[in-house]
């Protein structure tokens, strides 16, 4: 499983939710869009992450190694 340390490297984080279909927002690197609707809000440092579905329902509130799968 892979590691994102508070503290450690953002790119680490945003490779991990690229790999996962994820788009940056244009006006922050805590916010993050996937085409089928799915949205990543992270937090923590870059450890943790919110997930909510295309209805705005919330998924996973975890760390992002769990919640983003």
């Amino acid at each position: 499983m892979e590691k994102f340390p508070v503290g450690g490297s953002r790119e680490n984080v945003f490779n991990h939710l690229r790999k996962h279909g994820y788009q940056m927002s244009n006006w922050s690197d805590k916010l993050w869009f996937r085409a089928d609707g799915f949205t990543v809000n992270i937090y923590g440092a870059g450890s943790m992450a919110i997930v909510f579905d295309k209805d705005k329902n919330l998924i996973a509130d975890k760390p992002i190694a769990e919640a983003i799968k």
